[in-house]
């Protein structure tokens, strides 16, 4: 059985796995005794980091459009999130970053 994959939100995790059915041996009694097995996955933080961009310039009365990245300590894209992410910004406007998705974009 694969260990789940890396979230970045969830640190550590543990999963158990247990026998539902058993078929061959030639055994005239088998008996599936136990609880399961549980493992315990240890995982290190991943540091995201979530960087706001704008618009560099922009004519009087346009429109500016303000973008959130996720990207790891290397400066690479984000993108295996499993649940969106909301950021919002200090003139009330939100930004949402959708699951699977590295950004995410707001226009004012």
């Amino acid at each position: 059985v694969p260990a789940p994959s890396d979230d970045v939100f969830i640190d550590k995790s543990t999963q158990t796995v247990k026998i539902t059915d058993t078929a061959g041996g030639n055994f005239e009694k088998l008996e599936v005794a136990g609880n399961g097995a549980t493992t315990t996955i240890n995982d290190t933080i991943d540091k995201v980091d979530v960087v706001l961009t704008a618009t560099t310039t922009v004519g009087e009365g346009g429109n500016i459009v303000y973008t959130a990245s996720l990207v790891d300590k290397n400066g690479a894209p984000v993108t295996n999130i499993t649940n969106p992410l909301t950021v919002t910004l200090d003139n009330g406007q939100t930004i949402t970053i959708g699951v699977n998705q590295s950004n995410g974009s707001v226009t004012v």
